[in-house]
């Protein structure tokens, strides 16, 4: 968060976070805030497009329960 970086790129979301909707949309936010975005390979999202961060909470839930 100290702005070495504008994107984190991942290969799954699941590799991300084992900790839910909760722990994701707080990154999220802290990330959108300082402009930032995650993007993942696999499953081709990106979180500065509308849709992205809704697939990421989904799949960031469905991580949790594996």
């Amino acid at each position: 968060m100290r702005g070495d970086f504008d994107t984190l790129i991942v290969w799954e979301l699941d590799r991300l976070t084992h900790r839910g909707m909760g722990h994701i949309g707080t990154l999220l936010d802290r990330l959108d805030g300082s402009g930032r975005r995650i993007v993942s390979k696999m499953e081709g999202i990106d979180t500065s497009q509308s849709h992205g961060r809704i697939m990421v909470a989904l799949l960031s839930e469905m991580a949790r329960t594996k």
